[in-house]
């Protein structure tokens, strides 16, 4: 199993934390995110576990392929 943490874009281009929400995944699911929806990277839960990862990305390099954002508060998850 592992956890997968998602929220909308916000006005300010930063995670909308109301739309903030988690849920648990098995193996045999895979995760397709659409375009501006925010992600934590995937955690894995109870054991070692190897990921394959196909991403589809600008690729200039640029904030757009990969920006991250440290929260300025604590939030409590929801799972879905």
């Amino acid at each position: 199993r592992y956890l997968v943490v998602v929220a909308k874009n916000g006005e300010d281009d930063k995670p909308d934390l109301k739309t903030l929400g988690a849920f648990i995944a098995n193996t045999a699911q895979g995760i397709v995110y659409s375009t501006g929806i925010w992600h934590q990277p995937m955690t894995v839960l109870d054991k070692e576990l190897d990921f394959t990862c196909v991403e589809t990305q600008i690729g200039n390099g640029g904030k757009e392929d990969c920006e991250i954002v440290e929260l300025e508060t604590s939030v409590r998850l929801r799972l879905l």
